[in-house]
C-alpha cells in the first residue's frame, strides 16, 4: 500500500518540479541511508539493525501567501535482518511567522500517519503535529526547535510527546558551492501518556559531518543517548545518508 501511495504522490510531484513555469514549483528533497537501528524520540530501539531508510519531502511554496508553504513528507525504515518496515506520512502547512534582522521564527502544523508494527504491540496512529523553530546568528548560527505530536487515534494509549533540540554549525572548508560542515547539539524528549510513557525520557547529543554541493549532501552522524526514564537504553546511534535536492 505504501509503495503505491508513494508512487502516486511522488512521481507527479517530481514531474511538476521539473516543469518550466508551474504555478507552485515545489522543492523536492530525496534521502536514503543506513542507520544502526530504528529509534524513536521516546528512546526505544526496534529491530536488530542495521536499518535502511528513505525519506521524501515536497515543499510547495507561496500556497496562500508569499513566504508560506505546504509540505508533504514520507519516511520508511526497513530492518535488514527481519525485513520489517515502519513508516510515516505527513502533510503540514508552514506559515510565514516572523523575521527581523538576524532573528527568524518559523512554524508548521499538520497531520501525520504512523504505522510502526515494530513498536510495542503495533502502532497504527493518526497525529496532530506542530513545530516551532528559532534561528539566529551570534558568531555561529544557532537553531532551537520544538516538535510536538498529539495522538488522536491509536491502539496504544493516547497523549502527547515533545522533542526539543538545539544546535550550531561550523564551516570547516569551502570552495565555490562545495563545503564541509560540522553540526552538533543536544536534544531531549518529554512525554505525557504517549504510548503510556510519561516524564522526561532521554538526553542526547549529536555530531554530524557533512559534505555539501549545490544539489547533493553526504552526511555521517553519531548520537549519544543517555536515559532519564527507567527501562530506556543508553546507546550510541549512528547514521549515514545521501541527500539529493531538486
Amino acid at each position: 500500500m505504501l509503495d503505491r501511495l508513494a508512487f502516486a504522490v511522488l512521481v507527479p510531484a517530481l514531474a511538476w518540479g521539473q516543469a518550466e513555469n508551474p504555478r507552485w514549483k515545489p522543492a523536492v528533497t530525496l534521502q536514503t541511508g543506513l542507520s544502526s537501528t530504528f529509534q524513536m524520540t521516546l528512546g526505544g530501539t526496534f529491530g536488530e539493525g542495521p536499518a535502511w531508510f528513505h525519506r521524501a519531502t515536497i515543499d510547495f511554496p507561496d500556497v496562500l501567501r508569499k513566504g508560506d508553504g505546504l509540505v508533504l513528507q514520507g519516511w520508511l525504515t526497513r530492518d535488514l535482518p527481519s525485513t520489517r518496515q515502519d513508516w510515516t506520512l505527513g502533510l503540514a502547512y508552514r506559515p510565514r511567522v516572523w523575521a527581523k534582522g538576524k532573528h527568524v521564527v518559523a512554524s508548521s502544523f499538520g497531520w501525520q500517519r504512523w504505522l510502526f508494527p515494530s513498536v510495542l504491540s503495533g502502532a497504527n496512529d493518526h497525529l496532530v503535529a506542530s513545530n516551532v523553530t528559532y534561528r539566529t546568528k551570534w558568531k555561529l548560527p544557532i537553531q532551537v526547535s520544538a516538535d510536538n505530536w498529539v495522538l488522536v487515534s491509536s491502539p496504544l494509549r493516547r497523549g502527547n510527546a515533545t522533542y526539543i533540540q538545539a544546535g550550531t554549525q561550523h564551516t570547516l572548508w569551502k570552495a565555490g558551492s562545495k563545503r564541509v560542515v560540522l553540526k552538533h547539539g543536544p536534544a531531549t524528549t518529554y512525554s505525557y501518556h504517549f504510548y503510556d510513557r510519561s516524564g522526561w525520557r532521554v538526553l542526547r547529543y549529536t555530531g554530524s559531518l557533512l559534505f555539501e554541493t549545490r544539489y547533493w549532501t553526504v552526511e555521517g552522524s553519531l548520537r549519544q543517548q543517555d536515559a532519564i526514564a527507567a527501562r530506556v537504553p543508553n546507546n550510541r546511534y549512528w547514521c549515514f545518508q545521501l541527500t539529493r535536492r531538486m
